[in-house]
C-alpha cells in the first residue's frame, strides 16, 4: 500500500511503469536543464523511494515532462521533502536513463541506467533493494536495469 494519502494522477507520476511506452510518455529529454546538466538530451524518469529502510519500499515514478525536481514534485504530492539520502532517512530518490545503443546483459539493444542522486551514500543491501523494488515496478523488463554508482562517495563502497 502506498504512503500518499491519495492515488498520484498521470500528470504527477505514477507507482507502476508497465511498458515502454509509458516510460516515453513520462520522460523528458532536452536541452533545458538548469540542475542535473548530466542529464541534458537524455532520456530519463525521475523516481523517489519511500521506506527503503523498511521490509516494503514503495517506489514513485515522477512525470519527469512536468517535474524536473524531486523537491516540487514532493511538495505536490505531499511527501515530505529531506535533505540528501542514504542517512538512515529510508528515503532515496534519483533517475532512470533509458540508453536505447547500449547493449544490455541480456543481449538486447536497450538498457536502463538508475542512479541515486549525487551526493547520496548508500550501502549495497540498500541499492540492492531499490534496484528489486524498481524492476519489480518495471514489469517490461528483462535483465536491462543498470545500476550506475555515483559519484566517488558511493564508489568507495563498492570497491
Amino acid at each position: 500500500m502506498k504512503t500518499l494519502d491519495a492515488p498520484v494522477e498521470f500528470k504527477d507520476g505514477t507507482a507502476i511503469i508497465p511498458d515502454r511506452k509509458t516510460f516515453r510518455e513520462m520522460s523528458y529529454q532536452g536541452e533545458d536543464m538548469s540542475r542535473d546538466t548530466h542529464l541534458t538530451d537524455l532520456e530519463f524518469v525521475k523516481f523517489q523511494i519511500e521506506s527503503l529502510d523498511s521490509g516494503d519500499p514503495e517506489v514513485f515514478f515522477l512525470n519527469t515532462v512536468n517535474y524536473q525536481t524531486h523537491p516540487r514534485w514532493m511538495q505536490e504530492v505531499g511527501i515530505v521533502w529531506t535533505r540528501g539520502g542514504g542517512n538512515g532517512g529510508g528515503k532515496s530518490r534519483g533517475e532512470i536513463i533509458f540508453h536505447p545503443h547500449v547493449t544490455a546483459p541480456n543481449g538486447q539493444t536497450g538498457v536502463y541506467r538508475w542512479e541515486f542522486e549525487p551526493n547520496d551514500n548508500f550501502a549495497f543491501d540498500d541499492v540492492q533493494l531499490a534496484s528489486e523494488v524498481m524492476a519489480r515496478d518495471m514489469p517490461f523488463l528483462r535483465n536491462n536495469l543498470l545500476y550506475y554508482p555515483m559519484p566517488s562517495t558511493q564508489r568507495r563502497k563498492f570497491v
